[in-house]
């Protein structure tokens, strides 16, 4: 577009100065008093939006050039409390058309930032093969089971947004589709989470409620220290989360009713993930900042609710008390970036389990991790292997986050160790190889158990 014309358009569409007088000097030679753009440009000139070429010369019949026309319109923002609405109107369309331009001419376009939608979509989906080899020939539900693996297809739908300044919401939808399970040997699917959908998570995060800390209510994702005592989706909810660069701690209350524990292959007895009273927790952390690539973390998990006699958690009823006071300790640390080591002690501290049988009531797992696999970055890899001993009375395994994958029976003394190793085969795509393998250590009111078989997962895994 011609110079002459843009300088014209601008002060008509931003300005409104087209058709009108102005008694100043002629400020270029080339643009005579007779011009039809005569009024146009010497307002622009005026109000400080256009200089010439510097030569005393506008050259107007140059084309100019989009960087030109961007300058032309940041400084025409400059004058924008002038303008009416229509006129303000104008002004931000052509914001918008040469906002490239004008950010990189450093220009901040706040206005458009703050308009801008802050909506965002996110999704995850994961196409996954396990096979738990102490399925088969079992017995679930009377049936003896005639396989050990099963195939599914997770899928996470997220969005996300700002309310305000302040508020932010997360809401992420899950869905499981479940080709074959072996913990149904009619074939029938697992009935406890066959079909999913819904959410997962739904809350709104608060700044600043309290100084220096962020108030989360709704469905929660919450983890303590590294998941082996309490960590998940489905807590419903709030946590408030608070400190600064050396300590950082949360405190929350929440039902986690809904919580499916870590996702193994082995699940034989429906009364063991199902309660008929709502299961309820107090949970508390504390991490201490010890470097920027270490931190120690110290948190406690109590049940907020007692085990009646009208009630049956875990296949326990009656208790008449609190079902889980566990105390947590444990570290991350990155030695380099393509080494970590972390570890997580627990103990259960609650006096209602001596009404158990005889089961440890402490757990305790260390690992190591050699690399980094990075979805963004194809080729890369890492390697993993962590070593776990888990009493049967020592954490709810529902609210366990990340620690074991194949065990049969729930209530029994268990130890052995987890390998895996994760690769990054395209961009976005992960895909995850796992192998475990258990054996119980102690005598358990499922003896019989005594003999776990090996455990392998194979999963893709894609974000979008």
């Amino acid at each position: 577009m011609k110079k002459q014309l843009v300088a014209s358009l601008a002060a008509a569409m931003v300005l409104g100065v087209a058709g009108t007088s102005f008694a100043a000097s002629n400020p270029f030679t080339d643009v005579p008093a007779n011009s039809w753009a005569y009024a146009s440009v010497q307002k622009l000139v005026q109000a400080g939006i256009i200089d010439g070429e510097g030569n005393g010369k506008f050259d107007g019949s140059r084309v100019i050039t989009r960087y030109e026309m961007a300058t032309m319109v940041a400084k025409a923002m400059s004058k924008e409390d002038k303008a009416n609405a229509m006129q303000k109107a104008e002004l931000t369309k052509l914001e918008v058309e040469f906002a490239d331009e004008l950010q990189k001419i450093g220009v901040r376009l706040d206005k458009l930032e703050k308009n801008a939608s802050t909506i965002k979509i996110t999704g995850f989906d994961q196409q996954r093969y396990q096979q738990n080899d102490t399925m088969i020939g079992k017995t679930v539900n009377g049936t003896t089971t005639p396989n050990g693996y099963r195939t599914n297809n997770n899928v996470k739908l997220n969005v996300s947004g700002n309310i305000n300044d302040n508020m932010s919401f997360f809401g992420g939808l899950y869905m499981r589709i479940q080709d074959t399970d072996a913990n149904d040997a009619n074939g029938g699917g697992d009935t406890t989470r066959e079909g999913d959908l819904g959410f997962y998570n739904a809350y709104v995060n608060m700044k600043n409620v309290l100084p220096a800390s962020n108030l989360q209510l709704g469905r929660l994702h919450v983890n303590l220290v590294n998941g082996l005592m309490f960590g998940g989706d489905y807590f419903d909810g709030g946590q408030l989360t608070f400190g600064g660069d050396k300590v950082k701690g949360l405190v929350g209350y929440g039902d986690y009713t809904y919580m499916p524990g870590p996702d193994f292959l082995g699940n034989a007895s429906a009364s063991t993930n199902i309660t008929s009273d709502p299961v309820k927790a107090n949970i508390a952390q504390l991490q201490y900042v010890l470097s920027k690539n270490t931190s120690v973390y110290a948190a406690y998990m109590a049940s907020a609710n007692n085990v009646t006699a009208s009630s049956s958690y875990m296949g326990v009823a009656a208790l008449g008390g609190t079902l889980y006071k566990d105390t947590d300790f444990g570290f991350t640390s990155n030695l380099t970036p393509k080494l970590q080591l972390l570890g997580e002690y627990a103990k259960n501290g609650s006096d209602t389990v001596s009404n158990l049988a005889s089961g440890d009531t402490t757990a305790w797992f260390a690992g190591v991790k050699l690399g980094n696999a990075d979805m963004k970055a194809p080729g890369s890899s890492d390697l993993y292997a962590r070593y776990l001993r888990r009493g049967a009375n020592a954490i709810d395994w529902r609210a366990s986050l990340n620690t074991f994958n194949p065990t049969f029976k729930i209530a029994t003394d268990i130890q052995g160790p987890i390998v895996g190793c994760d690769l990054a085969v395209a961009p976005n795509v992960l895909l995850n190889l796992e192998y475990d393998k258990f054996t119980q250590y102690s005598t358990t009111t499922n003896s019989g158990d005594t003999n776990y078989g090996a455990f392998y997962q194979v999963a893709l895994n894609f974000t979008f």
